[in-house]
């Protein structure tokens, strides 16, 4: 059922995957990390995921399930959901992977980051986060392919080529009244090649990837 390179991954358990065909069908391999991919029933769009060192499987791609967040198009019409997946806002993200899969827990993109490097936590620098960045970005050692696919700040497109911001299920703490709406998501930028997390207001539509349950 898989293609290993050194020992042989967690299983993965097909009666929990739901809405997935073809689960655990490799595809490739980016130096030693194992490329697989499965197709969402709902709307048939196939997505790789990977193996990572967490021990853990992250989809590889941009969730693309769309969403209902109006997206207003850039000056040259081009719509960028269409090569790297769809906008989300908080509420949107948490029911949006397929099922099996759902958004990774603010601790699990923690460790998960970590394996890879570090990542930056407000002023705590936990581990080399650009190392982290480096390995998880588009064509990195990772296989991850984190997309630097902008967002949709209050309905409107930005940061397309600049940033790249996934949401993750954990909320602000809710004790401190300035974050209450608001979640926290990891953060790409590619101008301090850089990988870092805080929180950010729920409206705001991010990118998603999605982890086995």
């Amino acid at each position: 059922m898989f293609k290993t390179i050194n020992g042989s991954p967690p299983p993965i358990d097909n009666q929990q995957i739901g809405s997935a065909e073809e689960t655990g069908k490799p595809n490739s391999k980016i130096n030693e990390t194992v490329i697989l991919s499965f197709t969402d029933i709902r709307d048939k769009n196939e997505y790789q995921f990977i193996l990572a060192k967490d021990t853990n499987y992250w989809m590889s791609q941009n969730l693309n399930f769309l969403s209902n967040l109006k997206i207003n198009l850039r000056p040259d019409g081009e719509k960028p959901i269409d090569t790297l997946g769809e906008f989300y806002n908080w509420d949107q993200a948490m029911k949006a992977c397929p099922s099996g899969w759902r958004l990774p827990t603010l601790e699990e993109f923690q460790k998960f980051a970590f394996s890879y490097g570090g990542y930056d936590y407000g002023a705590l620098k936990v581990g080399n986060s650009s190392d982290s960045y480096t390995a998880l970005i588009q064509n990195g050692s990772a296989g991850f392919n984190a997309n630097l696919a902008g967002f949709l700040y209050h309905g409107e497109f930005t940061n397309l080529s600049a940033t790249g911001i996934y949401w993750t299920s954990t909320e602000a703490e809710k004790g401190l009244s300035d974050f209450r709406e608001q979640a926290y998501a990891f953060h790409f930028d590619k101008i301090e090649e850089k990988l870092s997390v805080y929180p950010d207001d729920k409206k705001l539509g991010f990118s998603c990837r999605c982890i086995k349950e």
